[in-house]
This record gives C-alpha cells, sequence and structure tokens, in this order.
C-alpha cells in the first residue's frame, strides 16, 4: 500500500502486472467489508480473502536484502501512516460519541484503558469504531519493525540472513493458522476466534516472510513458472476456495485463495508488464498510488453512511439498496482517494 509504495525500488515501479493485481485486490476488500446481498455476496466476500495476502506477501517481496537503514524508515512510515489513521478514528469515535448522547472527555477517557494495549500488541485490534479492517496497517507496521530488529541483528553478526529457515518457519505458522481455522472447521469443530489467527504472528509476518523468500528464489520462480498453466493454477484455486466456502462458510484463511494470491505474485515475476496503455494509465496507476487511501477510507465511509442514515435522505435510499452499496462505495472510496493523492500541499512539498 502506500507505506510499500513510498520506499519501494525502481523494480516496482516496472511490474505493471503486480499493480493491476493489488488494485483488483483493493476492490475485492470493499466487495468483502460492504458485501452484495444473498449467497453470492458471502462468496465474493470469501474469494477476497486473497486480498490481503498480496498486500503482505509484495511487502515482503520489496524487503529482500534491504538493510537495516531502509526498514527502519519504512518501519517509521508505517507507523507515521497508522498514528494518521488512529486519529483519525478516534475523530470519529469522538463524533459518534456526542451524537449517541456521550461527552468527548467521557469518550476519550474510555480509550485510555490499558488493556486496549494488550489488544493492540498481540491481536493489532484498534479500539475505535469501524476500526476492524485496520488490524493490516498495525500487522504492518509489527511486521517491519520486527523484519528490521532480525536485519539490524544480523548485520551486527556480519550474518546474512538464512531465508529458506525463515521461510520454513512462516510456512509452519501459516500451517498452524490453516489447522486452528479452516481445518478445525472442516472437521465439525469450533474454529479458534478470528482475532487469535488474523494477526502479526498467525498471518502478516508468515505472508511477508514468505514474499522474502519469493523474491530470494525469483530466477527459479521465473525459470519454473509457465503462465499459462499459472493461470490454470488460479481457475483451480478459486474452484477450490468456492468448495471451501461451501462446506465451511468465510474464514480467514482458505488455501484456495492464499493459492491464488501466491500465484498472481508468482505470475506478475513471469510476466510484469502490461501491453494495455489504457490499463496501466487507469488500474494499474490505481494499484499503485491509491490502496492505501482507498483502504483508510472505505469501511469509515460506509460507518457514516449507516449511522447517518436516519438524517440523511441519500444515505437512507442508498442503504435500503444493499446490492448498490459496494459499487456506490468503491466509487466514494475511490474519489476520495484520487483527491487525496493530489492535494495541493502533497505538490508543494514535492517541488
Amino acid at each position: 500500500m502506500e507505506g510499500e509504495k513510498a520506499v519501494a525500488d525502481v523494480e516496482q515501479k516496472q511490474n505493471d502486472k503486480l499493480d493491476l493485481f493489488k488494485c483488483i485486490a483493493i476492490y475485492s476488500t470493499i466487495f468483502a467489508h460492504a458485501p452484495l446481498p444473498g449467497a453470492v455476496g458471502q462468496l465474493l466476500a470469501a474469494l477476497a480473502k486473497f486480498s490481503v495476502v498480496v498486500f503482505f506477501l509484495s511487502s515482503g517481496y520489496f524487503s529482500w536484502e534491504k538493510n537495516s537503514r531502509t526498514l527502519g524508515r519504512r518501519s517509521l512510515r508505517m507507523g507515521k501512516l497508522l498514528l494518521e489513521t488512529s486519529v483519525m478514528l478516534l475523530l470519529f469515535g469522538c463524533v459518534l460519541a456526542v451524537k449517541g448522547g456521550q461527552t468527548v472527555s467521557a469518550y476519550l477517557l474510555s480509550r485510555m484503558n490499558p488493556l486496549f494495549l494488550k489488544e493492540i500488541v498481540l491481536y493489532q485490534v484498534l479500539p475505535f469504531p469501524y476500526a476492524w479492517p485496520m488490524w493490516y496497517l498495525t500487522a504492518q507496521f509489527m511486521v517491519y519493525v520486527i523484519w528490521w530488529s532480525i536485519t539490524y541483528i544480523s548485520e551486527r553478526l556480519g550474518k546474512r540472513l538464512p531465508y529458506n529457515v525463515l521461510g520454513a518457519a512462516a510456512l509452519g505458522l501459516l500451517l498452524l493458522h490453516l489447522s486452528l481455522g479452516e481445518w478445525r472447521a472442516m472437521t465439525g469443530q469450533t474454529p479458534l476466534n478470528n482475532m487469535y489467527l488474523r494477526n502479526t504472528w498467525l498471518d502478516g509476518l508468515p505472508f511477508f516472510t514468505l514474499g522474502v523468500w519469493m523474491r530470494e528464489h525469483r530466477e527459479g520462480l521465473q525459470t519454473k513458472g509457465n503462465v499459462p498453466w499459472l493461470w490454470c493454477g488460479v481457475a483451480v484455486s478459486v474452484l477450490l476456495a468456492v468448495w471451501e466456502h461451501s462446506r465451511v462458510g468465510v474464514v480467514d484463511v482458505f488455501v484456495g485463495t492464499t493459492s491464488v494470491a501466491f500465484l498472481l505474485v508468482w505470475l506478475s515475476l513471469c510476466s510484469p508488464q502490461i501491453p494495455s496503455p489504457w490499463l496501466r494509465r487507469t488500474a494499474c496507476w490505481c494499484g499503485k498510488n491509491l490502496t492505501f487511501y482507498i483502504y483508510v477510507i472505505h469501511v469509515p465511509l460506509y460507518g457514516v453512511m449507516k449511522e447517518w442514515a436516519g438524517q440523511v435522505p441519500v444515505f437512507a435510499w442508498a442503504m435500503g439498496r444493499p446490492w448498490l452499496m459496494p459499487f456506490l462505495i468503491t466509487f466514494l472510496s475511490t474519489l476520495a482517494a484520487w483527491a487525496i493523492y493530489f492535494r495541493p500541499w502533497r505538490k508543494r512539498r514535492q517541488r
């Protein structure tokens, strides 16, 4: 997202296909958080689980062989974005508190519960309204800090990071996630609470590390990758995810959607260019520049429409048409993201 875009190297700028997949991923996320009604909406929400995996994989891919100074800058950048997002959500919470008859001071005091720190550190749950998707930002920040730490230690020891060992450990954590989530659901047991699975430790860090591993073995993956067969693999993985959804509903990590994400990143390594100038100027540009803003905006935007539906007739009209909501949120969040990206003070700072 924005954090990785701001620090990406020249190689990333040339990978149009990865930017296209990130664009598809961010809009899939909207259809997961503001789903279409009925079974179709639930199915699309399940298939959208590939999206966050793509973001973590790409972040890890572009962190390969980066020194501790670069990773430190990335950590600070992501921390700044997380802080700005948290302040925005805190202000939104203050507005909702006043709307509900609570004072701002009472609401702010309620957010100072020290137990919230445990929730943030262990599970990356921010104690603000409509903040459930922001676990990704918190997890990404913590992953960067962890990767900076082990890189700093390896530099001090004069060693190179053992990418194969780290990749094997990441695969083990991912298998643990699947066994405690989807596997338990498949076998008729109660899956572990999603909060204990969808976090830095069993989600963000494993996928980030496997993205680093893919960069370590890029040449081999490019040599072995056959584009038509990879697309066939994507199709089979989608069908697998559909079957998994029919068995267990929606869980955080499906084998099928995880395979889709890995295969899409692999495809972007084997065939990075997009021949269509129109796609490069639209979808690829969006995937490269707007994903962070769309991610941060879309759920609070949905929250505004939901909370003020009783006072704003247009919001009530939109909320009464759930088949329209994901498309409307897509349009409005993209428009807002575009306006933020082209904000006047950003241009002055660049000059």
